[in-house]
């Protein structure tokens, strides 16, 4: 119960403090968006390789798939609403 009440917390920190680093960046949002996705892609597949339960390739393959497609569409649909706004 505590480990998970503090990754909330963690998760929330990380979240609200994000504004405080991105607004000191001279990228647009699309880039600073693709740069958090890469790092945090990163960190995910490095907790993949790193933790104790043990998956197929195949499997992790196919997510980090999944991962990317959909990605791709949210990119794809932000794009389209951003471009309906204006």
């Amino acid at each position: 119960m505590f480990k998970s009440k503090l990754m909330n917390l963690s998760a929330m920190l990380i979240f609200g403090t994000i504004a405080l680093f991105v607004r000191n960046i001279n990228l647009t949002s699309p880039e600073i968006a693709v740069f958090r996705g890469i790092i945090g892609s990163i960190f995910l597949f490095g907790g993949i390789i790193f933790s104790k339960e043990k998956t197929s390739f195949q499997t992790q393959f196919q997510d980090y798939l999944l991962e990317e497609i959909g990605y791709f569409f949210l990119r794809h649909i932000n794009i389209q609403l951003f471009r309906l706004l204006l």
